[in-house]
């Protein structure tokens, strides 16, 4: 805890949150029940995974689903050795051509759920369909390169979302994403964009700037729910570094509606004495509570990494409320340079307590060489490629590598010795 005292030498006694995650912390208070869904765009998910799961941690672990998008997922990508395996489970594209491309979902494991990848040129695209507190959701979630051909991805993407519509009558359906295309301008792609939701009943639930430097809204949120008593749709952006767009908090707020299932008439007539209806109100009310109350235990929040720890944590706040104060003041030199300094001192305090806490897992098993492979392969997020399968059909029986190496082997090098003296014989002819 040392080099984190440290840090906030660099600032003065000032050590106020970062006030867009404690906002969002205390709406995720105030909703318990609700289904939280977090989108950012992450700019290459290795380089940034412990940037995502240090906000996942900010906010108290309360995201049920996480989407990454642009996350630069390379053909050997293997989430195996993620700390987010341990609560969620991972689904992504495997359609990838552009250095860029990339979407991952991260879905809490007590969440049934069925993910499809869909096709959409220069577009990755997941439809995901859950079952959270009895009701059923559908979650399209998308990353278009803004290198595509816009007019082939509107074409493309309506007939998507209308099969979806179609397909999914009694489902909440909600689209979420990176799409490249600004809501904010008036340019005829984005008006036909807008038609072909609106067209389904889709609504936008984000209007603002999610790209602070160009000023553009990139980032959506569309669905077919309609607020009202009975559910809300709420869409927050938090002020974070993770890449230069602002992550996404959609959260879907579903009312208890037993309340909406009294009838009220018959609980007081007139016929009725004062001291009876106020008592037939009592045990509607009685009744309504013990309906709408849950009973949970709390448990603790196991952190995804161990390294993670409050002081970081608290650090990562602090860091982020200097940037967004220098944005704020972008003539305060004073101002821009202690942020400066203190991201740097951040970045290499998390270096280090990563490395710390690895190096001391492999001393600790130093005698052990499997499982100091195992703790580099976790530390760094890389799977090594096993060896490929050989099949080998000879005298027509088929012998795989994994059960009957030693045949195949064997009959391998009769064959190239075989070569050998037929290369000979060959040779002797010619001459």
């Amino acid at each position: 805890m040392a080099s984190i005292n440290n840090i906030y030498e660099i600032l003065d006694s000032d050590k106020t949150n970062l006030h867009c995650i404690n906002e969002m912390n205390e709406r995720l208070s105030n909703h318990n029940n609700s289904l939280n869904i977090l989108h950012t765009n992450i700019r290459s998910l290795n380089k940034h995974i412990i940037d995502l799961e240090y906000l996942n941690a900010s906010l108290n672990d309360k995201c049920h689903i996480i989407i990454a998008s642009e996350a630069w997922i390379s053909k050997e990508f293997n989430p195996k050795y993620f700390s987010f395996c341990k609560v969620f489970y991972i689904e992504y594209t495997k359609n990838n051509f552009r250095r860029s491309d990339g979407l991952v979902i991260f879905i809490k494991n007590d969440i049934i759920h069925n993910t499809t990848e869909l096709i959409i040129q220069d577009t990755n695209c997941l439809f995901t369909t859950i079952n959270f507190n009895g009701h059923k959701y559908g979650i399209l979630s998308l990353y278009r390169s803004p290198n595509g051909d816009i007019n082939t991805f509107l074409a493309q993407f309506n007939i998507v979302i209308t099969d979806i519509t179609n397909k999914h009558k009694n489902t909440k359906i909600i689209i979420i994403g990176d799409l490249n295309i600004n809501l904010l301008d008036t340019t005829q792609n984005t008006t036909n964009y807008i038609d072909i939701l609106n067209s389904l009943n889709f609504t936008s639930h984000i209007n603002i700037i999610t790209r602070p430097d160009s000023n553009t809204c990139l980032d959506h949120v569309f669905s077919n729910i309609i607020n009202n008593s009975l559910i809300t749709i709420q869409v927050t952006l938090i002020d974070s570094l993770i890449s230069d767009h602002y992550p996404v908090i959609t959260q879907i707020i579903e009312t208890n509606s037993h309340i909406h299932n009294i009838n009220w008439n018959h609980n007081i007539t007139d016929s009725n004495s004062s001291n009876i209806n106020i008592n037939l109100l009592t045990a509607s009310l009685q009744n309504l509570i013990k309906q709408s109350t849950t009973n949970r235990t709390n448990k603790s929040i196991k952190r995804n990494n161990p390294w993670i720890q409050p002081g970081i944590i608290n650090a990562i706040k602090k860091r982020d409320k200097l940037h967004k104060l220098s944005k704020q003041e972008p003539f305060n030199i004073n101002l821009k340079n202690k942020y400066k300094q203190f991201r740097n001192k951040l970045t290499e305090i998390i270096a280090k307590a990563k490395y710390s806490y690895f190096g001391e897992k492999i001393k600790n098993n130093s005698s052990n060489p499997k499982k100091i492979w195992s703790i580099i392969k976790q530390a760094t997020h890389q799977n090594v490629a096993k060896s490929p399968e050989i099949n080998l059909k000879i005298n027509n029986i088929i012998y795989d590598s994994r059960t009957n190496a030693s045949i195949i082997s064997n009959k391998l090098n009769d064959y190239f010795l075989t070569m050998g003296d037929l290369n000979d014989n060959i040779s002797n002819k010619e001459n």
